[in-house]
C-alpha cells in the first residue's frame, strides 16, 4: 500500500482500521511500528504531522496487561 498509495493514504488507512479494532493492541503496536519505520525511511513529508498519533499508539501499547506486547514496544 505504501509503494502505491503513499504514507499519507496508508495512514489513513491504518487510522479507519484501528477505529475498527481500538481493543487490539497487537494490531497498534504493529501499526505503530510499520508507520514509523515507513516514515523514517521513506521520503515521508512532514514527518512531524505522524508523531503524536504513532506516539500515542506506541503508549497504548506499552500500557497493555499482555507483557509480550510491553516487551516488544520497550525494545524501540
Amino acid at each position: 500500500m505504501f509503494s502505491e498509495e503513499g504514507y499519507e493514504k496508508t495512514y489513513e488507512w491504518a487510522l479507519r482500521f484501528i477505529k475498527e479494532y481500538p481493543n487490539c493492541n497487537m494490531l497498534i503496536w504493529q501499526t505503530a511500528v510499520m508507520l514509523d519505520a515507513r516514515r523514517i525511511t521513506d521520503k515521508c513529508t512532514n514527518q512531524e504531522k505522524y508523531d503524536k498519533q504513532i506516539n500515542a499508539w506506541y503508549e497504548l501499547a506499552l500500557h497493555d496487561e499482555n507483557e509480550e506486547i510491553q516487551h516488544h514496544v520497550l525494545k524501540i
